[in-house]
Parts: structure tokens; sequence; C-alpha cells
């Protein structure tokens, strides 16, 4: 890619259609989106510990209603939830793509009486195994999952779930995706950062398409020496609560919750997540 495809770029993405990748598999992205997450996504909401672990403490009163559960936790990050829910008494494994987190994750949880096991692998095709009480996908991560493969998911995570356990997941507010994709580019200059360690100048826009419900945030880091242009994208899909709760139900879900923010009053999302549970009643 050149500078010249910068400014010949469609204005109208296609939904899942523009690569869908970052470079995960790059130690430097991966260790600086461990860093500094919010380096990739300068709107996203930055969660700080003493919040993270109001949420811990929501799962653990409200989903689990204060009983020790075996857990598993999809996107787990460097494992700050699997590790809080451990130290009240849970059975938990995390997976994850980013070799960083996995590796901070498994540092943080050695050597001491934590029941905690990690995963290194892309969340949709892992093995995700049995009979847990909890399967939790938080902070968004599910509106990243396509049309044609959510339904699909939600399958999956219903076949790891036992009876009477519980899927909960936190999507992205409906009107949050599309603030954010009607904010205006922003670009940086940048001595090192989270997508190269040379010097480069990173062009960041999201594009709201009403059509059908799709984010699409677009990347162009430009190396300052050379002008070279390395593109990256990602695909959010929008849902509303009603549509998700039917997508749940025709999966074999029932029971289909809707939560004040795990965080509570102290610390309210509904403006950025929806929060939501749904039981597994029977095997099928």
């Amino acid at each position: 890619m050149i500078l010249l495809d910068i400014v010949n770029r469609n204005s109208v993405p296609q939904a899942w259609g523009e690569g869908e990748w970052l470079p995960w598999e790059d130690p430097v992205f991966s260790r600086g989106m461990l860093e500094d997450g919010d380096s990739l996504d300068w709107s996203a909401p930055v969660l700080g510990r003493e919040i993270i672990e109001q949420r811990i403490d929501g799962i653990y009163t409200s989903i689990l209603e204060n009983q020790p559960a075996r857990v598993l936790h999809l996107a787990c990050g460097d494992g700050r939830y699997t590790q809080g829910l451990a130290e009240r008494g849970c059975e938990c494994t995390g997976i994850d793509i980013s070799s960083a987190a996995i590796a901070r994750a498994r540092e943080q949880s050695a050597g001491g009486s934590l029941s905690c096991t990690y995963i290194e692998h892309e969340v949709y095709s892992a093995e995700f195994g049995h009979d847990y009480d909890l399967v939790m996908i938080l902070s968004g991560e599910i509106n990243k999952f396509n049309p044609m493969d959510i339904s699909e998911f939600i399958g999956k995570a219903r076949r790891a779930l036992k009876p009477g356990g519980i899927l909960l997941i936190e999507p992205y507010a409906y009107l949050r995706l599309q603030k954010m994709g009607d904010a205006e580019p922003d670009w940086r200059a940048v001595k090192n950062g989270l997508f190269s360690e040379e010097p480069h100048l990173c062009l960041h826009e999201n594009l709201w398409n009403a059509n059908n419900s799709t984010l699409t945030k677009r990347w162009y880091v430009v190396d300052a020496r050379t002008s070279n242009v390395r593109f990256f994208a990602r695909c959010f899909q929008a849902y509303t609560f009603p549509a998700l709760k039917q997508m749940l139900e025709k999966r074999g879900y029932d029971t289909v919750v809707r939560h004040e923010a795990l965080a509570g009053a102290v610390h309210s999302s509904a403006d950025e997540f929806v929060v939501m549970s749904a039981v597994v009643r029977s095997i099928g």
C-alpha cells in the first residue's frame, strides 16, 4: 500500500471484508496492547484496577450468587478476572490470542494457590472443554464476531456449560458503537509504538454503516523514513438486546436477563456495555 491508496480509499467499508486482522503474533504489538491497550482505540473506555475489582465482585455476587464455580473466560487478557474469581474459590480457565497477555497471566498465577489455567489461542477456534458453571466474554469482545460466526460461537459456549450453567456476555451498547463510528478521524506522530518500533504516522478512522449496523475501524501506519504504508482493520457488529436475546433463545438458552453494570452504581457502564446472562437448562 502507498500514500495514494489512503487518498483513494473507499469511504463506505465492506463490513468484515477489509482484512479483520491485527498482528497479535508480533511481540511488539502483543506487548504494547498489554501495556497500553488504549493506544489502539483512543476512544475506548479504560478500566482501572479498582473498577475491575468491583466488576469481579459483581460477577461473583450477582451472577454466581457467592458460590465458587468452574469458570471459562474467553478473551481473558492478562487474567485479572480469572485470578480475582480464583481468589474467591473458583476454578478458572482463560483463553486469549495474545502471547504477552497469556504469559503475564501465567506468571501472576504461578507459585500460588490460585486454580487458574491459561491457553494461548484464537478464541473462536479454541477448544473450550466442558462442564463449566460460567462461560463469560466481556468488554465488547463478542461484537468482534461476524454475524455468520456468532451463532455458532454461542452454541459452542452452550456445549461447554453444564445444565444450569450460565453464559455471561457484555456487548457494546448499540448507541456506543454508533457514536464511535461517527467520530472524526485522528492521527498521531509516533517515535515508536504499538504498530512499529520505528518512527511512523498512525492514521485512525472509524466508519459507521447504518445499513448493517457495523463499525469499521481502520489504521494506516506510515513509516516516517520510507513512506511505506501498512493497513489494519477491524469490524464490530452492533446488536440490540432483543436481537441478542432472540439469538440466545434459538441456540437453546433460557432465562435471558439484562443486568445492571457489573460494577454497580459506583461506576455505571450502561452507556458503554449491555450486561446479559443466559442459562442452559438442558444439553441437546
